[in-house]
């Protein structure tokens, strides 16, 4: 897998996760993780860097460098 991808995975699992905690754990914590991911996203959006990304194209292949058929 490349890294575009596995960050989607995790935004998305992440989101899933946050509505859970939000409704069967604690409002407030729930709260904090939308607020988290909606503050990583914002900044991710204006300045174009997410530091998940940037740390998982470290690790990771980048999706760009793939050629697909």
């Amino acid at each position: 897998m490349c890294a575009q991808r596995i960050h989607r995975v995790f935004l998305a699992v992440f989101i899933v996760a946050s509505i859970g905690v939000l409704h069967g754990y604690d409002f407030f914590i729930g709260t904090y993780m939308f607020v988290g991911l909606a503050v990583l996203m914002l900044v991710w959006a204006i300045f174009d860097f997410c530091p998940i990304l940037f740390v998982l194209n470290k690790a990771f292949n980048n999706c760009k460098l793939k050629k697909y058929s």
